[in-house]
C-alpha cells in the first residue's frame, strides 16, 4: 500500500519548484540540522493524502510551508511588498572588532496568513575574500519559521543550522529572550549573497512573541565540510570560550589560559577540551601569580574559577586534576556551603574586594549577581614533555628543562647537567607536585671547557621533581 501511495505522489506534478524554509522541529535534537519541503499540489485531495502519508509514517510534526500560503496569499511577495517596514541593521562588534550580540524589538509585525511576521534587512558588503554570512539568535519559545528573502526575486537560502544551549554563551549582558534556552548559529554561502543587494531575515510567530530577541551577525569564511563545524563556526563569531591566549608561568612552566565567564562546570569542560583542567594552585606562589595574571585582566575586575570543588563529597574539597589538596587559603567564613542548593566549586576574589586573593565557594553560575561581576576560569595545562611532572629514578631519557637542564638517570643515581652560564641558579626538589619545591644540600661540578655544571643525585627517591629557580 505505502509503495502505491510513493508511486502516485511521484507522478503529481508540482505546481511550482519547492521552497526551503527553516523550520523548528520539537522532537528534533540538539545540534541536528533541520529543514522540510513542502511541495503545493494542484490537487487539494493530494495535499491531504501527502501529509496523512507523513503523519502515519511517523514523521514529526512540522512547521514549515513554502512561498505560496495554503490559502493562495503570496508570503514573499507581500514580504518584499513591506520590505521597508523591517528595521535595518548592520553588524555590531565590540571595541577589539569582535562580533557581538544585538537586539531585535519585536513590535509592529506584519501579517501573513494569520502569522506574525518579524525581522531585519541588511545589505551585503563588498567582500573582498567572498565571506559567508553568519548569524545567531536565542529561539523565542514561540517561533514557528525562519527564512531569508532579498528584495527583489528570488534566491537560494539557508539549507541547514546548529542547535546548542544558550548557557554556554553567558556573556556580559543577558541574551533574549530570557526563557529562551537554545542558540541557534547558521550560515549562508558566499555564493548565495550578492554585493550590495539588500536582504530581510524574516521569523515568524504564531498569537504570541516576545517583546524582543538577541542575534549576532558578521560576514567570515566558514567551512561546514570541517570536521568540527560547531567549533568552527563559533570561532568564526568570536564566540569561541577563550579571553586571553596561552600565558606561560615562568616559575613552574605551566601554561595558563583565561576563559570567557561561563558556570564552572562548562568551564572544566572547556578546559578539558584544551588540554588541561581548571588550575590547581600548590602554593602561595602560584596562587599569588593567577591573581596578579588574571584577576584585573583587560581592566575588568574578575572572580576566577580554580578547580577545587566538593562535588564528590560536601566539605571534601579536591582538585579537578586529580592532585591531591596540600593547600588552601580560604576566605574568612568559607566554606560556608551557603544558599539552598549548596555551593561546591571554588573561587578567588577580585582585586579590590576586603578579601581579595582569598579563596569563596559559590554555587555553578557565570556571574555573582551581589557584585555584578563575572567569574571567569583559570584553564591550567602542564606540559607533557617538563620533567618536572615525569622524571622518576627509573627514567633513562634524556630531558631539556628550562634553562637548558639536562637530565639522566639509572636505578642508582641522577645526574643534572645544565650550562655555566646559568650558574646563578640553584637546584630545588619535591617528591610530590602537591608540595611546594624547597632547596637541598648538592656538589656542583663544572667543567669548564664544555661549559657544564654537574650535579649527581645518589640514591633517589622512586619519584623527584627538580626545578632550577633564582635565589
Amino acid at each position: 500500500m505505502l509503495a502505491t501511495i510513493r508511486r502516485w505522489i511521484k507522478s503529481l506534478k508540482a505546481e511550482k519548484k519547492p521552497a526551503l524554509v527553516m523550520s523548528k522541529n520539537p522532537k528534533g535534537k540538539s545540534r541536528t540540522n533541520v529543514f522540510e519541503e513542502l511541495v503545493v499540489f494542484k490537487n487539494y485531495f493530494a495535499r491531504l493524502l501527502l501529509i496523512a502519508f507523513c503523519f502515519f509514517t511517523g514523521s514529526a510534526k512540522l512547521y514549515c510551508q513554502s512561498s505560496q500560503e495554503p490559502d493562495g496569499s503570496d508570503r514573499d511577495g507581500v514580504l518584499q511588498k513591506s520590505f521597508s517596514h523591517f528595521p535595518f541593521l548592520t553588524p555590531a562588534s565590540d571595541s577589539e572588532g569582535r562580533p557581538e550580540f544585538q537586539t531585535l524589538t519585536l513590535t509592529n509585525p506584519v501579517v501573513v496568513n494569520h502569522e506574525r511576521m518579524f525581522g531585519f534587512r541588511f545589505k551585503a558588503p563588498t567582500r573582498a575574500n567572498h565571506e559567508d554570512l553568519l548569524w545567531a539568535f536565542v529561539e523565542p519559545g514561540d517561533l514557528k519559521e525562519w527564512y531569508i528573502l532579498p528584495e527583489k526575486g528570488e534566491m537560494d537560502g539557508f539549507t541547514n543550522f546548529y542547535h546548542t544551549s544558550k548557557g554556554d554563551y553567558i556573556r556580559e549582558k543577558p541574551l533574549l529572550p530570557l526563557n529562551g534556552n537554545q542558540l541557534i548559529l547558521q550560515h549562508l554561502n558566499s555564493d548565495d549573497l550578492k554585493d550590495g543587494q539588500s536582504y530581510l531575515i524574516w521569523l515568524g510567530f504564531g498569537k504570541r512573541n516576545p517583546p524582543a530577541m538577541s542575534l549576532m551577525f558578521t560576514f567570515a569564511n566558514f567551512d561546514p565540510t570541517n570536521p568540527h563545524p560547531l567549533v568552527e563556526f563559533e570561532k568564526a563569531i568570536s564566540i569561541h570560550e577563550l579571553a586571553t591566549g596561552p600565558i606561560v608561568n615562568p616559575d613552574n612552566h605551566h601554561t595558563y589560559m583565561l576563559l570567557r565567564p561561563a558556570n564552572w562546570e562548562r568551564s572544566e569542560r572547556i578546559a578539558e577540551k584544551l588540554g588541561g583542567h581548571l588550575a590547581t594552585i600548590r602554593n602561595q606562589a602560584e596562587e599569588d601569580w593567577i591573581f596578579k595574571t588574571f584577576g584585573k585582566y583587560g581592566g575588568t575586575r574578575r572572580l576566577l574559577w580554580i578547580g577545587l570543588n566538593d562535588l564528590e563529597n560536601r566539605f571534601h574539597f579536591s582538585w579537578a586534576s586529580g592532585e591531591s589538596v596540600s593547600y588552601t587559603d580560604w576566605a574568612r567564613g568559607d566554606p560556608d556551603n551557603a544558599g539552598p542548593r549548596g555551593q561546591d566549586y571554588a573561587a578567588i576574589f577580585f582585586p579590590g574586594h576586603s578579601q581579595e586573593n582569598k579563596w569563596k565557594d559559590w554555587n555553578t553560575r557565570a556571574r555573582a549577581s551581589a557584585m555584578n561581576l563575572p567569574i571567569d576560569g583559570v584553564v591550567e595545562i602542564i606540559p607533557t614533555n617538563n620533567p618536572e611532572t615525569n622524571l622518576t629514578a627509573a627514567n633513562n631519557s634524556v630531558v631539556p628543562i628550562r634553562p637548558d637542564v639536562t637530565v639522566t638517570s639509572d636505578s642508582s643515581s641522577i645526574l643534572l647537567q645544565w650550562p655555566v652560564s646559568a650558574s646563578d641558579y640553584v637546584l630545588v626538589v619535591t617528591t610530590n607536585l602537591s608540595q611546594p619545591f624547597t632547596m637541598f644540600g648538592y656538589s656542583e661540578q663544572t667543567n669548564r671547557e664544555d661549559g657544564i655544571i654537574y650535579v649527581t643525585i645518589t640514591n633517589p627517591s622512586p619519584q623527584m621533581f627538580f626545578r632550577l629557580k633564582k635565589p
